[in-house]
């Protein structure tokens, strides 16, 4: 049996299961996995390898920066703020670029660039002219390839600055910016061994830049400190797992502090340092994703205000979502196909439609994910109605009037029923039990004001001792011993309901015989009691198995409608007096 009730007072419904042949009931969330729709793929060049979104022609739509390593270039795909982009303008750069930097490096409010580069010890900066298209490349000396480079204001005087990862020397190389499209010769910071990717964010909240790296062949990540005048104090390290190399940081466990995720490809995980507030971190935390994790990021994927944890993987044709429960634990990771391997990943709203979007870098291609809504049922919590009580009936409502939803259900196998009070949180106190009788065997429970004193009161169908049960109601949850009324011999209520029958304001019940196919009426006098049993007969063999009553005919009478199960058949019942 399948209802629904609001247990933790957000306004939304819970789904409620109950089970013919076990010992509990089920409670069930909707819940919102997320997912991601309408792939599309834009043509760039050559093994793009890193994937930025930025403004870069300052219309207020997102565009795609892409770097293309084998084809030495840049692709820019403008955006038109529907999620849609133009095809890609393609800037000649020098050889084996890998990574972008996208900021205003002269304040002139139009997008620069830096790059970085696998084959050349230099980084360059792009200068743009504001609509998209960019002036001849300022070259700056590095001693070092490098897989990263990171733009913003490390000495807090307004004007961009620049920090690379030098992977061959083992330093992390400072550029000061003068805010004329110049920087200044670059400071040296010793990393671990091999660093590879860059963030910022100011971890210990003291309104300074600091600086996270991921030394690749020393497994570690790296912190600086920043003093806020472009200097930073002497790097601490974390362990991570075996070869980190992408970052992404956030606030993943609602502790208003910085956490870090780091992609450690040699071993398939992810490793997750949760941060205090003085810029320490805590011991980490691994986490199996799949093969050769390459790009990581956070976002909140399926809209539940919790942070989620998005992984690309350089050899599968997969991202994965790792959905988090807020407390800096995740779910399992859930797989989203891209249609090919992919690489870089970038997060953003591209189509203004409050859902987060992707862009992944493919084969030769930049490919657009859609966030899109993927609802399905959670189990929130389960309630244990007793051993071989076969709980084949239930109803929700507030029975002890503390604004929280309860539950009774009808135990057909111990003879019962049972009151679960709710406290809001979907938590439930222990069972309370009410006998229906020796044999009884109540098969289906209903819930009304049987004596007009504003608690509610409980009906039960009594299917072996042919009867049905009143329970009175005291407004606290919990209730009078049962009243029976026969409902026939050999009867077998199957399914009960109330209703108004006779328009007298009292209300009724009706209740449906399985074994001698009727339907039978107790006309309610409005203090509890009840006449005995007007009885219908239905259709020879049907076997009436459930029962619902409403308005069929929109005449202010009450109809109602059957399940046979002898004639696998609905029959609607309509009023006529």
């Amino acid at each position: 049996v399948v209802s629904a009730g609001d247990f933790n007072n957000d306004g939304q419904s819970e789904t409620v299961v109950g089970y013919d042949d076990n010992d509990s009931i089920d409670i069930f969330t909707i819940y919102n996995t997320g997912s991601f729709r309408d792939l599309k793929k834009y043509s760039v060049g050559g093994a793009p390898n890193f994937v930025v979104l930025d403004y870069i022609n300052h219309d207020s739509y997102i565009d795609i920066v892409v770097v293309n390593t084998d084809s030495d270039d840049i692709s820019i795909l403008l955006g038109y703020g529907n999620g849609n982009f133009a095809d890609a303008i393609t800037y000649s750069i020098d050889s084996r670029p890998f990574s972008v930097a996208v900021g205003d490096l002269n304040n002139d409010n139009r997008s620069d660039l830096v790059v970085s580069y696998l084959q050349s010890a230099r980084i360059d900066v792009l200068l743009g002219y504001g609509n998209g298209s960019f002036a001849n490349p300022i070259k700056y000396a590095i001693d070092s390839m490098s897989y990263c480079v990171v733009m913003d204001d490390f000495n807090n005087d307004n004007c961009l600055d620049v920090a690379v990862a030098a992977y061959n020397t083992g330093y992390m190389y400072v550029f000061l910016g003068y805010g004329n499209g110049s920087l200044s010769t670059p400071r040296k910071f010793r990393t671990g061994a091999s660093p590879v990717f860059l963030m910022v964010a100011d971890f210990d909240y003291d309104t300074h830049l600091d600086l996270v790296v991921t030394n690749y062949l020393s497994n570690t990540v790296g912190i600086f400190i920043g003093y806020g005048n472009g200097s930073f104090k002497e790097q601490i390290t974390y362990s991570a797992d075996w070869r980190p190399w992408a970052l992404t940081v956030g606030d993943l466990n609602n502790d208003d502090r910085l956490d870090i995720v780091a992609a450690t490809i040699a071993f398939s995980t992810i490793t997750i340092l949760f941060g205090y507030e003085d810029g320490s971190f805590i011991n980490n935390t691994i986490i199996p994703v799949g093969n050769i994790p390459e790009s990581v990021g956070i976002g909140d994927f399926n809209n539940d205000s919790y942070p989620d944890i998005i992984v690309v993987t350089a050899s599968e044709n997969f991202v994965s979502i790792l959905l988090g429960y807020g407390n800096g634990s995740f779910a399992t990771q859930i797989k989203c196909p891209t249609g090919s391997t992919a690489g870089s990943v970038a997060i953003a709203d591209l189509n203004n439609d409050r859902l987060l979007d992707i862009v992944v870098v493919g084969e030769s291609n930049v490919i657009t994910m859609f966030g899109s809504p993927n609802l399905v049922l959670r189990k929130q919590t389960g309630l244990v109605t007793g051993n071989n009580s076969r709980s084949r009936s239930f109803v929700i409502n507030d029975f002890n009037n503390d604004n929280h939803m309860d539950i009774i259900v009808a135990n057909s196998g111990t003879n019962n029923i049972g009151v679960f009070l709710g406290y809001g949180n979907f938590s439930f106190t222990n069972q309370t039990t009410y006998s229906t009788g020796l044999n009884s065997s109540p098969y289906s429970i209903a819930t009304g004001h049987f004596n007009n004193d504003t608690y509610l009161d409980i009906v039960t169908a009594n299917f072996r001792s042919d009867s049905i049960a009143v329970f009175l109601g005291y407004g606290d949850g919990s209730f009078t011993n049962q009243t029976t009324y026969s409902t026939g011999s050999s009867s077998s209520p199957y399914s009960i309901s109330v209703g108004y029958f006779n328009n007298d304001l009292n209300p009724d019940i009706i209740v449906i015989n399985y074994n001698n196919n009727k339907v039978g009426i107790f006309l309610g006098h409005g203090n509890g009691m009840f006449d005995v049993i007007r009885l219908y007969s239905m259709s020879y063999g049907s076997h009436p198995s459930s029962l619902v009553v409403a308005d069929f005919s929109d005449d202010g009478k009450m109809d109602f409608a059957v399940i046979n199960n002898g004639t696998d058949s609905l029959s609607i019942y309509l009023q006529t007096c």
